[in-house]
């Protein structure tokens, strides 16, 4: 396998961590966006534990035509033969159109998620596992000695960040591409480790403002909507608003929201 480029890795690295952060949760990444990547960047994200295979995708972009509609996925299987179709959903174009066969490659996707990274960060500080009891809103990853003593780290979910010592700090500052390879900031961690703690106090929980945070979030993601909407009216001019909002309902900016929850907001 071909390593790819630093700027490569680099971007989708980017990508994938900004999806994760707007979700809080589960991410997939489709065939066709993983295609956009450069060559061996899936393979490294693979390898390193970042992505893993998904289960099939059940819908796709259409691409029988310009309308380029999101339709489910009709899955055949004949011995070893697997084809895969969508049914054309434009009424006039059925006759012409009728079924449109989708590579079965397409229908490929990986997933992400925050204990996916929580494992990847763990591993690369030496740490054997981790805690997910309360994984909605943080994820323990073990215990770091430092000069004051032991330290616990954890990520935070709602920030996005990595707290240690009672330090937060973005997981976009701590990871970072290497040699062809995702790699933790571990001078960064030492610096943190290596201040006095602010507080003998055991209980100390990070000072988070959750609603202010989620609101935040909240807003950003109606954003990308609306820019979503923007682009998709200039590439297809004309269409209603329950059109654009069922293909942007197909973009990872939808974060899993359905097409009139989308609808809604342009």
């Amino acid at each position: 396998m071909r390593r790819p480029e630093l700027t490569g890795l680099s971007q989708a690295l980017q990508e994938l961590l900004g999806a994760i952060a707007r979700s809080q949760a589960k991410i997939l990444v489709d065939y066709d966006t993983a295609q956009g990547w450069q060559e061996g960047v899936l393979c490294v994200l693979i390898e390193q534990g970042l992505l893993k295979k998904a289960p099939a995708a059940t819908s796709l972009e259409c691409r029988g035509c310009e309308e380029h509609c999101f339709s489910d996925v009709v899955v055949r299987t004949n011995g070893d033969s697997i084809r895969a179709h969508i049914v054309c959903e434009v009424p006039e174009r059925q006759s012409e159109m009728g079924l449109v066969n989708v590579p079965t490659e397409r229908l490929q996707q990986w997933q992400s998620s925050p204990v996916m990274l929580a494992r990847f960060i763990a591993g690369e500080l030496g740490l054997d596992s981790i805690d997910i009891a309360n994984k909605d809103s943080a994820i323990h990853l073990g215990m770091l000695q430092s000069p004051h003593g032991r330290r616990r780290v954890s990520l935070v979910i709602d920030t996005f960040s990595l707290d240690i010592n009672q330090s937060a700090i973005p997981l976009a500052e701590l990871l970072f591409v290497e040699n062809s390879a995702v790699v933790l900031d571990h001078r960064r961690i030492q610096s943190v480790l290596s201040l006095k703690s602010k507080a003998a106090d055991k209980s100390y929980q990070p000072n988070i403002d959750k609603q202010e945070l989620r609101k935040q979030a909240t807003k950003a993601m109606r954003q990308d909507w609306r820019d979503a909407h923007e682009k998709l009216q200039r590439e297809h001019p004309g269409k209603s608003k329950k059109w654009y909002s069922i293909r942007i309902a197909s973009l990872p900016v939808a974060l899993g929201r359905d097409s009139e929850t989308i609808r809604r907001q342009l």
